[in-house]
């Protein structure tokens, strides 16, 4: 949240709890929110989609399962919840090993099913494949229904040239025996993808990429700005070949 303070937890540190997880006054409010609607026994995708539209958001936020599930990353020091991992040792020990708790018995949404299912495009975004894009896909039911849309399904890496913008997804993907680089990546994904976008510093991974039976293309994909944000999307939809009504709204610049 915006415009944050932090009196709540300061409360809380002066009474001797553990405030490692940093939340500010808003977030807070948020939870209690979110906490009272779970415990009336509404599902999470109903808590988000109002907490979306009382924030004016104009998105559809579909969660992919109403069910519980939780990463565990083990390191040498034993198994710790992801939160401890990245908040409270800022993603500092290396990661032997994942888990997604409760995975095997969760429930794809109908919202999620519908959704791939009416899908004119799919887009991995770039981000950490381990522990932010593979979670969804190992509920059960979601991948396959990825497999079995009819809509393009492309990928944006989120390695360029060896490194990531921001998080540990290189350092993570090392040290789990995967290789830390587009192509790694592209492996990942390869069984499902239809197209993988990579950019210009990764050229040299494009016949290696193309030999997983990916289509592959080059541009710059780091976004700095909110015009090179839209400017990347303007080229997913140029790639795919995706044409809709907004597409008019997500131009390239002086197009």
């Amino acid at each position: 949240m915006a415009d944050e303070g932090h009196r709540a937890l300061d409360t809380l540190s002066k009474l001797g709890d553990d405030t490692w997880m940093s939340l500010g006054d808003r977030d807070l409010g948020l939870h209690i929110y979110r906490t009272h609607r779970r415990r009336q026994g509404d599902r999470p995708t109903l808590i988000a989609r109002d907490i979306a539209k009382s924030f004016g958001l104009e998105c559809a936020m579909i969660l992919p399962t109403d069910d519980i599930v939780q990463t565990r990353v083990r390191t040498d020091a034993g198994w710790l919840s992801f939160q401890e991992y990245f908040v409270k040792e800022r993603c500092a020990p290396d990661v032997r090993e994942l888990h997604y708790n409760h995975i095997s018995d969760a429930h794809a949404t109908g919202e999620a099913l519908c959704a791939l299912w009416e899908a004119d495009l799919i887009v991995i975004a770039p981000s950490n494949p381990l522990v932010s894009i593979m979670p969804i896909l190992k509920v059960p039911g979601i991948l396959e229904a990825v497999k079995a849309s009819k809509a393009p399904k492309i990928g944006v890496s989120p390695i360029i040239n060896g490194g990531v913008v921001k998080g540990p997804a290189d350092r993570m993907l090392t040290s789990l025996g995967y290789d830390a680089s587009a192509f790694g990546v592209a492996q990942i994904y390869a069984d499902f993808l239809e197209f993988f976008v990579i950019d210009h510093s990764d050229e040299h991974h494009v016949t290696g990429i193309n030999g997983l039976g990916l289509r592959t293309f080059v541009d710059t994909i780091l976004m700095k700005t909110r015009e090179d944000k839209r400017r990347l999307a303007a080229a997913l939809l140029s790639v795919s070949g995706v044409l809709s009504e907004k597409a008019s709204e997500v131009q390239e610049p002086g197009a």
